[in-house]
């Protein structure tokens, strides 16, 4: 067993650094090519080199991380994070509030992708009343779709996918986010908002503004 934990392990570093080097991280990339793999964590690696402020690199670092390929793992990883951001202060819950709709969304719509239809019902059906009423006509369109055969061409599902969700966050909300995920290990998620979420960070205590026009 740790034999294939650390074959997995070697695959992980691999990818990320790949990554860093497409990037320009080269001291990153090298450190993650050691045949040893690096002698301290990703998270160190990325703050030691100044990375740790970019929401994107932190989230390319899990979104590589050992995901639980099972079905029923986006049900049980939405309601976790439902619940604590649930319990959070007033702001942060205003701030992160906002991004369990288009999560959820995805998450149906990526089991429907996979095939896996009665999982992706259950996800819709148990938990539509957390975005009720506000969402109540891209609900029933969502459920309309997940009774088509092939989701991924539907123009629900392509007008979704092609035209991202501005998430906007103040720092503090960020990294709160980021190391729940973390800790919690929550890397199917993560993946979800890197493919389909565009989120854009603010200075400390700051919520960033939004461009006049159409993002770029």
């Amino acid at each position: 067993m740790a034999d294939v934990e650390r074959k997995r392990e070697q695959e992980v570093y691999k990818m990320i650094a790949a990554w860093a080097k497409k990037k320009g991280h080269h001291e990153l990339a090298n450190a993650l090519k050691q045949d040893d793999g690096p002698e301290e964590t990703l998270e160190a690696l990325a703050a030691k080199r100044g990375l740790q402020s970019e929401f994107c690199v932190k989230n390319i670092i899990l979104q590589y991380g050992f995901e639980d390929a099972r079905t029923n793992r986006f049900e049980e990883t939405y309601i976790e994070l439902r619940d604590w951001i649930y319990k959070l202060c007033d702001s942060l819950l205003s701030e992160l509030g906002e991004i369990l709709f288009p999560l959820w969304a995805s998450a149906c719509l990526e089991l429907a992708s996979k095939q896996c239809f009665a999982e992706a019902r259950q996800l819709l059906h148990k938990h539509r009343k957390d975005h009720e009423p506000e969402y109540s006509d891209e609900i029933d369109k969502l459920a309309e779709v997940l009774e088509v055969p092939n989701v991924d061409s539907h123009p629900f599902t392509i007008q979704r996918r092609s035209v991202k969700p501005t998430i906007r966050l103040s720092q503090q909300a960020d990294r709160s986010l980021t190391e729940f995920m973390h800790n919690r290990r929550l890397y199917g998620l993560v993946r979800l908002m890197n493919r389909h979420m565009h989120v854009v960070v603010g200075r400390s205590g700051v919520l960033p503004s939004l461009p006049a026009g159409p993002d770029p």
